[in-house]
């Protein structure tokens, strides 16, 4: 069964620099049957992104696949799996946030975070870049109205 991350989860980072995996997003990792998760550097957008394992080694295998001297394979492969951390929700549903991943995505410790879903995996933004994120695409939305219309959407 594929997983499907949707909605906005805002949630708060406790002392320990750990969160809590929204309860919608738990169910679709139990659905799976592994609730094993690969945290990276966004190489797109301020944040952390969240990868099933299924997924993570579906993109692992992708990205080996490609020829390894091309510049964005190589910038891949330095920004997100050398950085790449696997977590497992506690009994609570909490994970540790990585301090590198965390410090890139402007998390800090104690405050609040948008558990942001992508359909198949998730975004861990800061509150504040989440919100400046989603109103900067917001505004963009006039300009896409003839890619939108090319694409299906």
């Amino acid at each position: 069964m594929s997983t499907m991350f949707l909605g906005t989860h805002i949630q708060r980072t406790d002392a320990k620099s750990r969160v809590s995996v929204p309860a919608a997003f738990r169910r679709q990792l139990e659905s799976c049957g592994d609730h094993r998760l690969v945290l990276v550097r966004s190489i797109t957008d301020p944040c952390i992104t969240a990868f099933p394992m299924a997924r993570w080694e579906e993109r692992v295998a992708r990205v080996s696949a490609l020829p390894q001297s091309h510049p964005v394979v190589t910038v891949v492969k330095k920004l997100q799996f050398a950085c790449a951390a696997e977590v497992t929700p506690d009994g609570h549903g909490r994970v540790l946030l990585p301090t590198d991943l965390r410090e890139q995505a402007g998390i800090v410790a104690s405050s609040e975070l948008a558990a942001v879903g992508q359909g198949p995996t998730f975004d861990l933004y800061a509150v504040d870049r989440w919100r400046a994120e989603e109103a900067a695409a917001a505004a963009k939305l006039p300009d896409l109205q003839a890619a939108l219309a090319e694409l299906g959407l």
